[in-house]
This record gives C-alpha cells, structure tokens and sequence, in this order.
C-alpha cells in the first residue's frame, strides 16, 4: 500500500512538473521611443525591452517610416549589460528628419 501511495504521488508530481505550458516566444514589455509617441527630433536608434532574454540572431527588427519604407540600418543587436533589450539603428532620409522637426 506504502508503495501504492508513492507512486500515486510521484506521477501526481510528474504530471504537475511536465503539465506547465511551454513558453515559445518572448513577449515585448516595452519601446523606447514608445509606440505612437509624438517626438521633437527622429530617433537615432529604437530599444526593445521582452518579457525574456531574446535571441539576437533569430530576431529582427523592422522600423517603418510613414510611407511604410524600412528605416532601420543593420541588424537587431543587444544593448550591453542589458539582457532583455534589443537595439536597432534608424537611417531616417533627410526628407524625413525634417518632417520630424
């Protein structure tokens, strides 16, 4: 019976340790500039915070101009000393930076 009871137990234990979802993907906490803020001068870069540490190399960051053109330069890399953060730099034409002002 004693053994009857432990392995109730341990599959019990089992099921609630292996039973937990699985989390795929990092969830985005915040931006910076945020999302629809209204800015003075066009950012030089954008600084992504996640729910977790991201993956720089299978992350992309897409930044869009108002016409929907890509205005980031390069890659996602992370900002150091900060593990949850991705960082993109923006190439904004001088037609745009104007319209920013």
């Amino acid at each position: 019976m004693r053994r009857f009871i432990l392995a109730v137990l341990g599959a019990g234990l089992l099921v609630l340790l292996a039973g937990r979802p699985a989390a795929a993907h990092a969830l985005l906490r915040r931006s910076e500039p945020a999302s629809g803020a209204l800015l003075a001068t066009a950012p030089s870069r954008v600084v992504i915070t996640f729910t977790e540490p991201p993956d720089p190399a299978l992350s992309i960051i897409h930044v869009l101009d108002e016409s929907g053109g890509d205005v980031e330069q390069g890659t996602a890399q992370p900002v150091a000393g900060a593990p949850l953060e991705l960082q993109v730099a923006l190439n904004w034409s001088e037609e745009l930076k104007q319209r920013v002002r």
